[in-house]
């Protein structure tokens, strides 16, 4: 588990946010206004995946490896202080589900596993406290989306929870999408040894290499800019799977899919400490 980068909010590129007199448009506007609120989000229930599967068609759900993540979140308010969460963490590896849970309570953690609840650590929850103001380095603040799309289009997509929402598509960069993700993914405490943290380097190229096809859409909050829904769709080459598990891990595969959705945007959410929890000494290996 480790801190997630600070956000970055910055404005698309000249090339590729501008149309037309020199102005910005409306579907680059949108996409720049989401990526400038996502520390925005303070709190919600968060549903998240990233899983490589063989499947060749619209079915994702056959031979997928990798991970889920649900639950209810909440950044840390101050600066040294943990966040609020109870998230679930579905490992998926070969056909099989290895569920964990990561409770905390603003300033203590604990594990839940199948021998029993443990109280964390500092060393493993230290990387997780707070270093700057509410939302800056927490949460959802390193989704920079505007760099991950170019050519922007946007369209209305109806409501969700009562809030209008836009859905934003366009030419998907996967590399930044990939590893924004996973950030995201340590920041909130699922650290999966089976999956990459960051692809650098020839690792990167070489999945660069391989992306056959991609599909991006992002449903935004249509006033408050907020970040609702997000999903990810990358094909890559049959004949590159193998070479992939190298840079890729357990999310190597035919098709990589990656969702996010946050519900109830700044919602409060509350964790109460877990019950006879078991001292930091006594949490086996296999607990991390």
């Amino acid at each position: 588990m480790r801190r997630i980068c600070a956000v970055v909010a910055v404005v698309a590129a000249a090339s590729t946010a501008m149309a037309g007199c020199g102005k910005a448009s409306p579907p680059a506007r949108a996409l720049s206004s989401t990526t400038s609120h996502p520390s925005d989000i303070h709190s919600g229930r968060l549903t998240m995946s990233m899983l490589g599967s063989s499947a060749t068609g619209s079915d994702t759900s056959g031979g997928a490896e990798g991970f889920r993540l649900e639950g209810p979140f909440s950044v840390a308010t101050k600066k040294g202080t943990l966040p609020v969460a109870d998230l679930q963490f579905t490992r998926v590896v070969g056909g099989s589900e290895q569920k964990t849970r990561f409770i905390s309570t603003g300033s203590a953690a604990f594990l839940r596993i199948d021998s029993g609840v443990y109280r964390l650590p500092e060393s493993r929850v230290a990387d997780l406290r707070a270093r700057g103001p509410a939302g800056k380095d927490a949460g959802l603040a390193g989704l920079d989306l505007d760099k991950w799309v170019s050519h922007p289009t946007m369209r209305a997509a109806g409501s969700i929870g009562g809030v209008p929402v836009v859905r934003i598509t366009g030419q998907l960069d996967p590399i930044r999408a990939i590893n924004d993700m996973l950030s995201v993914a340590s920041g909130l405490g699922a650290s999966d040894p089976g999956s990459p943290t960051h692809l650098t380097g020839s690792a990167a190229d070489r999945v660069r290499r391989a992306v056959r096809s991609s599909e991006i859409e992002i449903v935004s909050g249509r006033d408050d800019h907020l970040l609702r829904e997000l999903r990810v769709t990358i094909g890559l080459a049959v004949s590159e799977k193998d070479r992939l598990r190298s840079a890729l891990g357990r999310l190597a595969g035919v098709r990589l899919s990656m969702q996010l959705a946050v519900a109830g945007p700044n919602t409060p959410v509350h964790v109460t400490a877990p019950e006879n929890a078991r001292p930091a000494s006594e949490l086996p290996n296999s607990g991390s």
